[in-house]
């Protein structure tokens, strides 16, 4: 039990770094650094992050064993609480990388891969550039407000010139001289925005769990197996909404006076709260309301006779989640909850009570998740 509320404190922790983390900046970018030790991609990390900066930007980063490919760097910013990060994948020739970025609303999400830069000395300024101007390409096809761009300083651009007009020769008979011949630099192709590459898809927005738990605790009423059903929407990147169902628990208590059949269903509405806390796991807080049913079945010694009966409760579910990915539509989630029903039915005999709903009911759960 003490293993599990160190757990819960941990996932405790997290939740409140992600909440600081969200509301420290209006914009952050995260940099996701890779393929590389920490030394070997410290000048390509300082350039970037002098580069966005300049730009307006929060800039934080994290570093990751590796990235192999788009996907695997959507699936390792999935869970930030931002919505601009940009991976910086370092080989032994080159520095390459991807941008990826949401919609205000969450809505569009895009993944944009960065030209290589072969290692040189000018590598990390290169890149730099590149990502940040990919960066902004892509936040304004996202409907994202322009950034006024940083300001410079320089020296004043040099205006044209005008060469000194021919003199006409002296014998010439009187006729207007030639007009005066202006050299000007040559006009400028304006620079093209970025082409717009094909659009990734949207964010995975509906899951369903099926899974199988117990449901138990101190109290009198007998720990049983029973199934776990759920169907959740993705409400941000890190909020989601979920409808749950568990049941029947199915359970008997004997006494001296006869004996019942107990069968337990509960359902809620809960929140949860999702962050990525290493690159094969997340973590979850949840909490919701609902409502949890205990029917009695009696079955009475003569000359007394049993009855049925069910008792309906408010329900406060409290918990935490771990979830494995396994892909881009699956996942393996471990779920531990705590639950406080009102009033609290309970089971009695002759009108003694001898069993009662657990305080706080447990719940444990293993279950498979299906994305779409």
């Amino acid at each position: 039990m003490s293993r599990g509320y160190v757990w819960l404190g941990y996932l405790a922790a997290m939740f409140v770094l992600a909440l600081a983390r969200s509301a420290s900046a209006t914009q952050t970018v995260v940099l996701v650094m890779a393929g590389g030790s920490q030394q070997e991609l410290a000048p390509v990390e300082q350039q970037l992050r002098s580069e966005l900066l300049a730009g307006g930007f929060g800039v934080t980063s994290i570093q990751v064993p590796e990235l192999s490919d788009a996907a695997s760097f959507e699936q390792t910013v999935s869970g930030l609480v931002s919505q601009a990060a940009i991976a910086v994948i370092r080989s032994e020739s080159s520095v390459s990388g991807f941008v990826w970025a949401t919609s205000r609303d969450h809505e569009r999400m895009l993944v944009r891969p960065i030209e290589p830069v072969a290692l040189s000395d000018e590598a990390p300024g290169v890149f730099a550039i590149r990502a940040s101007e990919l960066l902004h390409a892509i936040l304004l096809e996202l409907g994202w407000p322009k950034r006024p761009p940083p300001e410079t300083t320089g020296a004043p651009a040099p205006t044209p010139t005008e060469s000194p007009a021919p003199e006409p020769p002296l014998p010439a008979p009187p006729a207007p001289s030639p007009p005066p011949k202006r050299t000007t630099a040559p006009a400028q192709k304006p620079a093209l925005p970025p082409q717009p590459g094909p659009e990734a898809p949207r964010l995975s927005t509906w899951t369903a769990h099926v899974g199988v738990g117990v449901v138990g605790g101190p109290g009198g009423v007998p720990v049983a197996a029973a199934a776990r059903l759920g169907l959740s929407r993705r409400l941000t990147p890190n909020l989601a909404l979920e409808a749950m169902l568990m049941g029947p628990v199915v359970g008997s208590v004997e006494d001296s006076a006869g004996s019942a059949r107990i069968d337990q269903e509960l359902g809620a509405l809960r929140l949860g709260w999702e962050t990525r806390l290493t690159p094969w796991l997340e973590g979850a807080l949840v909490g919701g309301v609902g409502a949890h049913r205990l029917g009695v079945a009696g079955r009475a010694i003569s000359p007394h006779a049993g009855r049925r009966d069910a008792v309906w409760s408010a329900l406060l579910l409290l918990g935490a989640e771990a979830r494995i990915p396994l892909g881009q539509r699956f996942a393996l989630c471990g779920e531990a909850d705590a639950g406080f029903t009102s009033p609290r039915g309970q089971v009695t005999f002759l009108d003694e009570p001898v069993a009662q709903v657990a305080l706080p009911l447990v719940l444990g759960v293993l279950a498979g998740e299906f994305t779409w």
